[in-house]
Parts: C-alpha cells; structure tokens; sequence
C-alpha cells in the first residue's frame, strides 16, 4: 500500500490540520497539541519525496502556482463579464432588427438606437470605422442595421419586401440616390 503522504505533499497537510482540530476538540493541552503539530509536521516534511529541500521548494512554488492560479480566475471572470456584455448587445440589436423587420419601428429609430449601443463599446466604433471607412457615423450605424438585417433568415419574397422599404427609408434619411448594395 502507497503511503498517502506521498500522494501529495499537501495532503499530509491537510491530514496534519484535520488531526490539529480533532485533537483540540478532545481538550488536549495547548503544549501538548504544538508538540504533536511539530512531530506530525517533520514527519510530513521528511516523507516528502526528495526531502525537506524539496517540500520546501514545493511549498515555495504552491505559492507562485496559487497567485498564477488566482490571476488566471481573475482574468477569466473579466473574459465572462465582457463576452456577456458583448452578448447583451448583440441580443439588444437582434430585437431592434426584429422591430424593424416587422414595421414596428422605422430605418431612423432603429440607426440611433444602434449608435447608441456602439458608443457603449469604443471597439464597436472601430470595428466599424475599419468596415465603413468613408462613411459618416451615421451612415455606419445604418449600415450595421442593414447587415443585421440581411443575415435574418426569412423568404426571398419577404426579403424583397423589407429591404425595398429600408432602401426607401435609407434614400429618405440620407437624402441620397442610390441603391443600398448587399
């Protein structure tokens, strides 16, 4: 049988606090109880394989693991709380493209609305200025409205429909010419 102290050197540790509170539990002398911590501690320490050098180090490195460890936690909970944010936004957007879709809401509403959630983020703005780079922030923002719309899954028929009026309605807007190109 494999001594169980040697599984991991912490968990003669744990072992060691477990039998401290046990033994403290049945009134056993606070001098008592430190001489028996010291024991049981060198035990844990010389059955540590390669030694107290050894333990030592791993002690050392537990240390650094754990503030590694730590950091890692923190930066993964910043990477959730900006992936939920990014989610949000995009679950905001898809219920404008859904008001919009259905005539709820016109071409006008819903490029303020979007232009408000893009100033929310600044790495929105970028990306659209990189996709739209002659375009005013308006136009980008219309322009991102557009681009939800077109990947809505519905008919070729009810495609036309909704586009022709958001052609109509982009025109009007902008005061423009031509013809919006998907």
């Amino acid at each position: 049988m494999s001594n169980p102290i040697r599984a991991h050197p912490f968990q003669g540790v744990a072992r060691l606090l477990e039998f401290v509170v046990i033994m403290r539990s049945q009134s056993v002398s606070p001098v008592s109880l430190v001489g028996i911590v010291v024991a049981v501690g060198l035990g844990v320490l010389l059955a540590h394989p390669g030694g107290i050098r050894a333990a030592v180090q791993d002690l050392r490195e537990y240390g650094t693991l754990q503030d590694r460890l730590d950091s890692n936690s923190e930066f993964s909970h910043l990477l959730q709380v900006q992936a939920t944010a990014v989610n949000n936004r995009i679950q905001i957007k898809d219920a404008i493209i859904d008001e919009l879709i259905l005539g709820r809401a016109t071409l006008a509403e819903a490029i303020l609305r979007f232009k408000v959630l893009n100033h929310e983020t600044p790495s929105a703005l970028s990306i659209l200025e990189m996709r739209y780079p002659n375009l005013s922030e308006e136009e980008r923002a219309a322009r991102s409205v557009l681009d939800f719309v077109a990947l809505r899954e519905m008919s070729y028929r009810d495609r036309d429909a909704v586009m022709a009026r958001l052609q109509a309605e982009y025109k009007q807007h902008f005061d423009q010419n031509h013809a919006i190109v998907h």
